[in-house]
């Protein structure tokens, strides 16, 4: 995301490190979370160091749906507009300056697995189902929520888009002893399309993320 990258160089650079970051490329993500709601973020370029290009507007439609992407708080110049819906709906991104445009059809998708009650044993392993599927970039990700304490992974587990993954629950955080709140999530991704008038480095991604929780025993 786009945004992470911002606050990476910025951690970065707090620490004295000296780096070239500048770059022609312009970003798009879309993602459909869990909670129905779509965001749309833009990092124009050229960028430069901590910033992206903040010269630039767009808008985005999705659907019926038109917005300006906005720039917000702490956002280091990228913009962004959300939506009230995942549908499988076309998504467009247009630059106001010269009329390019971005596309892409993001596909939502339900997912299943244990219940939120369900209490599951550290060593134990979980299935999960998801439909439609095939065809996308996927991976998974899991948190361990042990009373106000959030232990969260290092990175994503890359797996393939068949419609189903068995999890080890060793593979999550490690919390303390007792029950704490697990939760899984499953992203799906695929990259859209970018008009000639976009440098050839930048990138359209779209992404569907869905999530589970349960009980885990520790």
């Amino acid at each position: 995301m786009a945004l992470r990258r911002h606050w990476l160089v910025a951690m970065l650079a707090l620490v004295g490190c000296d780096l070239d970051l500048s770059t022609s490329a312009t970003t798009i993500t879309a993602t459909g979370q869990t909670n129905g709601v779509t965001s749309v973020v833009i990092c124009a370029g050229p960028s430069q160091g901590l910033g992206c290009n903040d010269q630039e507007s767009f808008d985005v439609t999705f659907g019926s749906d038109e917005e300006s992407a906005t720039e917000g708080l702490l956002s280091f110049g990228s913009l962004e507009a959300d939506f009230s819906s995942v549908a499988a709906a076309p998504l467009t991104v247009t630059r106001a300056s010269d009329g390019a445009t971005a596309s892409v059809v993001s596909e939502p998708f339900d997912l299943t697995g244990p219940a939120s009650t369900d209490v599951i044993q550290r060593g134990a392993t979980i299935e999960l189902a998801w439909t439609p599927s095939g065809g996308d970039r996927a991976s998974w990700t899991g948190n361990v929520l042990c009373g106000e304490t959030d232990y969260t992974p290092d990175q994503p587990f890359d797996i393939d888009d068949t419609g189903t993954a068995t999890i080890h629950t060793d593979d999550l955080p490690q919390g303390p002893a007792g029950t704490c709140t697990a939760t899984v999530g499953i992203s799906r991704s695929h990259d859209g399309t970018l008009d000639s008038a976009f440098p050839a480095s930048s990138t359209f991604v779209a992404e569907q993320d869905r999530v589970i929780s349960f009980q885990l025993a520790e």
